[in-house]
């Protein structure tokens, strides 16, 4: 979503400032258009720091300046996932929170099984 908001609106700043209110009205959004159960808004503003009032502004805006599109298509997701784990064996950042069994990119093998190529394995190759 995100990314999604900076593409859209090219003169949009992420900073120090506001990056707090744009994580939490991100998680917000995405947990109620994906889930059938979730927390109100005034619960979100407490734990984001925020008033109520100011989180359902936030919530607006946010709707707007990504032009309402909530959906992430497979596509998409597997796109940021490959991006997020391929960045996380370069850096190896996941060792020291999960211990040794967190392999080196040179020991790492990971092998995707895609069903819409009627089950072929892929690999996935981080360059």
């Amino acid at each position: 979503y995100i990314d999604r908001i900076i593409q859209r609106n090219q003169t949009f700043v992420i900073n120090s400032l506001n990056i707090h209110r744009l994580l939490i009205t991100s998680i917000m959004v995405a947990a109620k258009f994906l889930d059938d159960f979730y927390y109100n808004n005034a619960y979100y503003a407490k734990v984001g720091g925020v008033s109520c009032h100011e989180l359902n502004c936030l919530e607006l805006d946010f709707l707007f300046m990504i032009n309402f599109s909530l959906n992430v298509t497979p596509e998409v997701y597997d796109q940021y996932y490959r991006a997020i784990f391929c960045d996380e064996i370069r850096n190896q950042t996941l060792r020291p929170f999960c211990g040794p069994s967190i392999r080196s990119p040179a020991e790492y093998n990971f092998v995707e099984k895609n069903s819409r190529n009627g089950g072929d394995e892929q690999t996935l190759v981080c360059a």
